[in-house]
């Protein structure tokens, strides 16, 4: 994360209890925190991008049709799955880029593609299943349990094109402004939750768009449009940017929250991890 900590220690080897105590728990409590908070504006923007609503709009239909509970329509796959999902996107991203900087000479830019690229694939790949049952739930389509495993991958290109720019973008721009800032800045706690904030929020100008796409193409379980339809649907509508400002929030906050507190567990375990070195190393000073 912070230039001189990154969750990742740049050892030439690792323990298993290193790996995870200072890499996969951190991620993997991020996910569940970023599920359980920001599910709800999840629900509110995929259903905006499917009926074609304002925010409030959104909001008092969801609210009318099933209350509070409402919100929180297809939760559990997506709760359950973001723990590999987490740990597989970001373990990705910083392990393309960690080894490509330190074995090749590809300037930054380029590292920061590949990287969130790689991410972006592997993130695909595993979160489609339960974002595709999150999303016909939230929209009330039917399920596709009787239609096979391939079926389960329905919209998978728009989302690996989504979370590819997502990924590029916040992940890589939360690094850069996190590596041009002064040292007592970048070093502070409360910073990653804020560049984070900052880079999610932007990636969705431009991954907003492919998201509505993969909204509709998910829904259409039936197959009765290919993508260029939907594509040409959402054009002549003029409903590509559809939820588009729900998304800058929900990414930003949930980037924000996800870095911030990988940043803020993984200091944790590792101060209390120091510690108890420092106590078995007086203890065996003292024999």
């Amino acid at each position: 994360m912070r230039k001189s900590e990154d969750v990742i220690l740049k050892k030439k080897s690792i323990s298993s209890y290193e790996l995870i105590m200072f890499n996969l728990l951190p991620v993997a409590g991020a996910g569940l925190i970023d599920r359980i908070i920001m599910h709800p504006v999840d629900t509110i923007a995929t259903t905006q991008q499917d009926k074609r609503l304002t925010l409030s709009n959104t909001v008092r239909t969801v609210f009318k049709s099933k209350g509070l509970s409402g919100f929180y329509v297809g939760f559990s796959q997506p709760f359950w799955w973001s723990v590999p999902i987490r740990i597989a996107t970001y373990s990705t991203y910083l392990g393309v880029r960690d080894s490509l900087q330190a074995s090749t000479t590809l300037t930054s830019t380029s590292i920061a593609l590949i990287a969130g690229a790689s991410s972006g694939c592997i993130e695909s790949i595993v979160m489609c299943p339960s974002d595709g049952a999150r999303t016909r739930e939230t929209c009330n389509r039917n399920n596709v349990n009787n239609r096979g495993f391939l079926s389960t991958y329905r919209g998978f290109l728009p989302l690996l094109a989504r979370t590819s720019i997502e990924n590029t973008i916040a992940l890589a721009g939360n690094d850069y402004m996190l590596k041009h800032l002064p040292d007592e800045i970048s070093s502070n706690a409360i910073t990653p939750y804020c560049t984070g904030t900052i880079a999610g929020m932007f990636s969705q100008v431009f991954a907003g768009p492919v998201d509505t796409v993969k909204t509709h193409v998910m829904n259409d379980i039936a197959r009765e449009k290919n993508i260029f339809e939907h594509l040409s649907i959402l054009r002549s509508e003029k409903s590509f940017f559809q939820g588009t400002s729900t998304k800058i929030i929900r990414t930003g906050i949930g980037t924000g929250l996800m870095l911030g507190t990988i940043t803020l567990i993984s200091n944790w375990v590792k101060s209390k991890t120091e510690k108890n070195e420092d106590k078995n190393m007086a203890y065996e000073r003292a024999l």
